[in-house]
């Protein structure tokens, strides 16, 4: 079973459920970290082919974010797994960057001769000697309805504000819902604030949506409440790039 590092909660909820559409036979193992319960510990799946695909979930109980991502490649790199997936917001950067800051790491534990970053769109991997690490940039920053609001912070809640623009089944009696997110945006700059981060806006439309307050709960009731064509469309991106992490031996 390959693992994957992540960020923390959200991206092991949001993966569950991209596996959802990726396989068949989903299955979730949970477990209890301090203050918290049921939190995804991996997930599992069959492909088209009756082959297995599962991750089992890296990331640090004491603090959340990429920050604690190099310390987990060299540790994966060090114990020489075979393969393991690293799923990481593009924030302000580019998939190139994303890259290679997962090669820094590597190439801080196995040294720069023995590690390759190969940056491709929709395959990009990084090879420290036997291991193989699938990199999966987190975001989709040529997205032009996102550039429209001024987002140049990626992460997973782009997908999630993306979804709310396009399906709108999920936000009913807000028909013009692109021009307020536009307008709310542009009031809060006014005042001098920097608000640039998908993280920001979508903790903005929480409330205006009304479908939850945590955001793993949010992310739950959309992949449930979403139309499934729109939803496939919208994740397919990251749903393929997926497919490749989990089935890696």
């Amino acid at each position: 079973m390959p693992p994957m590092i992540v960020e923390g909660l959200t991206d092991r909820v949001f993966v569950c459920r991209l596996f959802e559409l990726a396989f068949s036979s989903v299955e979730v193992s949970y477990m209890d970290q301090p203050g918290r319960s049921r939190v995804p510990s991996r997930v599992t799946g069959v492909q088209d082919d009756g082959s297995p695909a599962e991750v089992e979930f890296r990331s640090s109980e004491r603090a959340e974010g990429e920050g604690q991502i190099p310390g987990l490649v060299r540790l994966l790199v060090r114990q020489r797994y075979s393969a393991f997936g690293v799923m990481q917001d593009i924030d302000a950067g580019s998939a190139q960057d994303v890259v290679e800051s997962v090669a820094g790491a590597a190439r801080a534990e196995a040294g720069a001769d023995s590690v390759a970053a190969f940056g491709e769109p929709g395959n990009d991997r990084v090879v420290a000697g036997p291991t193989t690490i699938e990199v999966v940039p987190v975001g989709i920053p040529d997205d032009p309805d996102l550039g429209i609001l001024g987002i140049t912070w990626h992460s997973v809640e782009d997908y999630l504000i993306k979804l709310l623009i396009v399906d709108e089944s999920l936000r009913p009696g807000i028909n013009a819902f692109p021009d307020l997110l536009l307008q709310l945006v542009e009031t809060i700059r006014t005042s001098g604030v920097s608000f640039d981060r998908s993280k920001e806006l979508f903790q903005l439309v929480k409330p205006v949506v009304k479908h939850g307050f945590s955001v793993t709960g949010v992310v739950n009731a959309l992949f449930d409440r979403a139309q499934p064509d729109l939803l496939r469309t919208v994740m397919n991106p990251i749903v393929e790039r997926l497919r490749t992490v989990s089935a890696s031996p």
